[in-house]
């Protein structure tokens, strides 16, 4: 399903499918047009023997290939095996990537990976200094105790990153989590 933030929505803090971001071809295509830049063009890079869930990077990439090039911009496929693909995403080199986070924990925290101060937002080039406000919160968010409060902050942390980031979650895997007081 449509990702609608960084959290999956059954995480403390995820967003409804009602907050989920609506294609808007026409918009997208006068932001383009504000640029001034003419025939665009931007490489997206993928691992090409890693495949999340039965979904294939190269397939993905092929889709966001697409929809860009109804916008107005060329993109040219970059695929390669994960542990070369891996270290230039680590190093920040790639116009854009095809990339995959399972959350490490049903915790909204294990989403700090992607802000400014974490390691995925630092993949992409992103600092504290590009974003202090939304550094500020999700530090807020982090610390917070109070489940409504935290639920809150979190819900508001990821409006934000998804005006303000460089970052896109696209799709949410199916991966199932249960929990109950029985299990021992």
């Amino acid at each position: 399903i449509q990702a609608c933030g960084l959290l999956p929505r059954e995480f403390l803090g995820g967003l409804p499918a009602s907050a989920c971001i609506k294609r808007d071809l026409a918009r997208a295509r006068r932001a383009l047009q504000r640029t001034g830049v003419s025939n665009p063009t931007l490489e997206i890079e993928f691992p090409t023997d890693y495949v999340l869930e039965g979904m294939s990077f190269q397939t993905l990439s092929e889709a966001v290939q697409a929809d860009l090039k109804q916008v107005g911009i060329n993109v040219v496929l970059r695929g390669a095996p994960l542990t070369a693909w891996l270290p230039r995403w680590i190093d920040a080199k790639p116009h854009m990537v095809q990339g995959a986070q399972a959350a490490l924990y049903p915790d909204p925290n294990s989403a700090s990976a992607y802000l400014p101060t974490g390691y995925r937002g630092q993949y992409a080039g992103y600092t504290p200094r590009d974003a202090p406000d939304l550094t500020a919160l999700g530090v807020r968010a982090q610390r917070e105790l109070n489940p409504q409060r935290r639920a809150a902050l979190f819900r508001q942390l990821q409006q934000k990153f998804n005006r303000e980031s460089p970052l896109i979650t696209q799709f949410q895997p199916s991966t199932v989590i249960a929990a109950s007081s029985r299990i021992r």
